[in-house]
């Protein structure tokens, strides 16, 4: 009977405006949550007899729920540079295990450090990303494209500074013409392990004071230290053809002291390179300017007037961690080291509707979504990645409100067709008594 189908269609019609409640009710109460995808009933007709006639009997409604999965967000602005939004196509590659387990996309780019150092979003889920060398290639070979295999969660703790040892030192400056000497210039200087060591160099007369000819000694540590080398009968009279006051350095190598070694030494530039004893054998190279030049050492008339610069830096502690575009997470260190240490890359699926929502703003790949495509953002249409930001939910709290009121009208409506309907066959049944 038709007024039997009319009460049940009522009826799917209660539960189908109830389901599209749920979704406006999901929808403004995550309004405020970031990466949330909106959701929304989508309603179709269902069909008994569609062939004509006399008689019709009712098919009702029925629901299916579709989260807006493409459809972005407003990027906002964040005072937190592990806070990433994606302007463009495409998802972060997710864990919900440390041990990147659990692997799953979102859009939810609100990153913290945790306890261990995982950067770990609202919803719980772990970063996953590339680890890199030191010169930005892949530390573990190239990684996989269409799997999360080669991936690993993103830890800020595991990031450990270096140290460069110093390989140059530049020394220039005045010694005072006429002058007995001696005069003694220290230097610190960086070995192999970032440690501050001291180099003292210590100009001696070369025959009478006042002679204008000098030898160089270096020692490791002060003067009471082991020698390492004497580079002797510098010659600043000029009488060698060059300008008074400008070096003549001596044409042979100068002599290592015990332990020490010399590897190199040119007199054109008055350089000499020392090699260090220890696991390292750090080489060290000391140049003093151009032999007859006036970009190093010279012997005027004035105060003894020493500059030395030292390359290399001591080790490293972590300031903070930089994000660029690309995806390169780049690790800042105090000592001004500057290194590229993950890649952070962008997942995407042909059909980001078909993908399966989970707790926490995330979503898993499904046989609807599509084979997973992995790329550096910015690369193969995906989008580029904004550090310091934070995609907001794609929410329009006045549409919702619109709908909710006119949810509330249809389920009133559907309601009166069930009480109708009711009435009608109370109405029928009495006819029979």
């Amino acid at each position: 009977m038709s007024i039997g189908s009319a009460l049940q269609t009522g009826v799917n019609g209660l539960r189908a405006q109830a389901t599209k409640l749920a979704t406006i009710s999901d929808n403004i109460a995550n309004s405020s949550t970031v990466g949330y995808k909106r959701s929304t009933a989508q309603f179709s007709t269902l069909v008994v007899n569609g062939a004509g006639g006399g008689s019709y009997t009712a098919g009702g409604v029925t629901t299916q729920i579709r989260t807006e999965v493409s459809r972005a967000g407003t990027i906002l602005g964040s005072d937190t540079n592990t806070d990433l939004a994606i302007a463009g196509r495409g998802f972060f590659a997710v864990a919900s295990q440390p041990d990147g387990t659990g692997s799953a996309v979102t859009r939810a780019g609100s990153f913290r450090a945790d306890q261990f150092g995982n950067l770990r979003n609202d919803g719980g889920y772990y970063l996953q990303g590339f680890a890199l060398n030191a010169d930005g290639t892949y530390a573990n070979g190239a990684p996989s494209l269409t799997t999360f295999d080669s991936m690993e969660t993103v830890n800020i703790a595991s990031i450990q500074g270096s140290a460069r040892p110093t390989t140059e030192l530049n020394y220039a400056g005045n010694i005072p013409a006429g002058a007995a000497g001696p005069f003694q210039a220290s230097v610190q200087y960086f070995d192999e392990f970032g440690g501050n060591q001291t180099m003292t160099l210590n100009w001696v007369p070369n025959g009478a004071p006042g002679s204008n000819i000098w030898d160089l000694q270096i020692f490791d540590g002060t003067t009471a230290g082991p020698q390492i080398t004497t580079i002797a009968g510098i010659d600043f009279t000029g009488g060698t053809g060059f300008t008074a006051g400008t070096p003549d350095f001596p044409a042979g190598a100068p002599a290592a002291g015990p332990g020490y070694t010399v590897t190199g030494w040119d007199e054109a530039t008055g350089s000499v390179t020392i090699q260090l004893p220890g696991p390292a054998a750090q080489e060290i190279t000391i140049a003093l300017g151009d032999q007859g030049g006036l970009n190093g050492i010279t012997q005027f008339g004035g105060d003894f007037t020493p500059q030395t610069n030292v390359d290399g830096s001591a080790l490293g502690k972590l300031q903070q961690v930089d994000i660029e575009e690309d995806g390169t997470l780049v690790a800042i260190f105090d000592n001004g080291e500057v290194r590229p240490v993950y890649q952070i890359p962008i997942a995407d699926v042909v059909n980001p509707e078909g993908l399966t929502a989970v707790d926490g703003n995330a979503f898993t790949l499904s046989a609807n979504s599509g084979d997973l495509r992995v790329a550096v953002a910015g690369s193969a249409n995906t989008g580029t990645i904004s550090a310091g930001a934070l995609e907001g939910a794609n929410v329009d709290v006045a549409q919702e409100l619109t709908a909710l009121i006119e949810t509330q009208r249809a389920y009133s409506s559907n309601a009166t067709v069930v009480q109708t309907a009711d009435e009608m066959l109370e109405e029928v049944s009495r006819l029979g008594r």
